[in-house]
């Protein structure tokens, strides 16, 4: 909106945002649920994008980089949710792959997070495509084993579309010919 806008209200609620999302990372307040790549790549990063508020891109970094602390060699993907070791869903992965792609854009070009970013972002694409997809089932969907709502038995290992959705998109990135609306 404040890129429509120009309006002050919308650049205070970033910096009211900057504020609780620090508080989540400082604190360790729901760092093991896929919201974080959502909070960071949604949030703090169109942040960063749009304000150029160094602080935004701060938070985006911290919070790949605990992203990255549970990244699996065995399944190559990050394991964004749950128990580390313990996956309970690979639909989410698409959407850090993304993120990483996109925070990789804004680091200089000699910051060795840029290079782990991007190398991390392709693994998990690579694994989403060679272990995760449904090419050769009958599915409604993309990707497999996603889930919506554990606590609630709901959307358990089923395709996602929102899973769907940022697997293309990563596909897309790294075709290099995702033009960017969000």
């Amino acid at each position: 909106m404040y890129e429509d806008t120009n309006e002050e209200k919308y650049l205070s609620a970033l910096e009211t945002l900057l504020r609780t999302f620090q508080e989540r990372l400082d604190q360790n307040i729901g760092l093991n649920t896929h919201d974080i790549g959502f909070l960071y790549s949604l949030s703090t990063l169109v942040g960063y994008k749009i304000t150029g508020n160094e602080k935004a891109l701060e938070f985006s970094v911290r919070a790949a980089d605990y992203l990255m602390e549970r990244y699996s060699e065995k399944t190559q993907i990050i394991q964004a949710w749950g128990v580390y070791g313990f996956a309970l869903s690979y639909a989410h992965t698409g959407i850090l792959a993304c993120g990483l792609l996109e925070l990789s854009k804004h680091l200089p070009v000699l910051d060795p997070r840029k290079k782990e970013y991007e190398e991390t972002a392709v693994q998990i694409v690579k694994s989403l495509f060679e272990n995760y997809t449904t090419e050769k089932d009958l599915s409604n969907g993309i990707i497999k084993h996603g889930v919506y709502a554990i606590p609630f038995h709901v959307g358990v290992d089923e395709c996602c579309i929102w899973g769907d959705y940022f697997y293309v998109e990563a596909l897309m990135r790294l075709r290099n010919v995702w033009n960017m609306y969000w």
